[in-house]
């Protein structure tokens, strides 16, 4: 499994993209975030869908549950797209809700996401 950690605000999170990363269960994703068996983190961020500026990201919890939306996990979500693709508008979706982002500073891991705009999934 390939996968980068991400901070975001306080926050860190492992990304991981599909079908790379294989079938993450709740057990598994328990051992990632784990400090003592795993890289230890406060959740993992599951790409499941890449389209150019646009990613379905599945958003789990460190117990194992998913979550519907986590503001720092779709800032990190959102940096790391704009990095992969050099977009500085990108889109994420998770959980039924679609977040545009514009990145405000140069396309490094350190900058500021910027605005956000949540609305549903378009049709």
């Amino acid at each position: 499994m390939q996968f980068s950690k991400w901070h975001a605000l306080g926050n860190s999170y492992l990304v991981v993209q599909q079908p790379d990363a294989g079938q993450l269960t709740p057990a598994r994703v328990q051992r990632l975030c784990s400090v003592a068996t795993g890289i230890g983190s406060d959740g993992v961020l599951e790409v499941t869908h890449r389209e150019d500026s646009h990613a379905v990201v599945t958003i789990w919890n460190p117990d194992g549950s998913t979550a519907e939306m986590s503001g720092n996990g779709v800032r990190i979500a959102a940096r790391w797209l704009a990095a992969e693709t050099g977009a500085t508008e990108v889109t994420i979706e998770t959980a039924g809700r679609r977040v545009a982002a514009r990145m405000l500073n140069a396309l490094d891991t350190d900058a500021d996401v910027g605005e956000f705009t949540v609305g549903a999934p378009e049709s």
